[in-house]
């Protein structure tokens, strides 16, 4: 199973390479994911796309919470395992 760091990596390569997948990325971000993450990503999970340009970057940061037990167990391995 792949890790979410993984997924995001295949991702940003796929769009690199593929014109065709960056723009079903950009307008349906939820289904480009599951194809390249190899399941159905659920529908709970919201998954948001942005597109740096030479006059906007992006700096995504990470939960200003503390996580919970049950949270800690799923992203301990990438966060794409079971619990999803």
């Amino acid at each position: 199973m792949k890790t979410a760091a993984r997924v995001k990596s295949d991702i940003v390569a796929k769009a690199v390479s593929d014109e065709e997948f960056r723009s079903r990325l950009l307008t349906d971000p939820h289904s480009a994911a599951s194809e390249i993450a190899g399941m159905e990503i659920p529908s709970g999970l919201s998954v948001r796309v942005h597109e740096e340009n030479a006059s906007t970057y992006h700096v995504v940061l990470p939960p200003g919470r503390q996580l919970s037990e049950h949270d800690l167990e799923r992203v301990s391995g990438g966060g794409w395992g079971k619990g999803w």
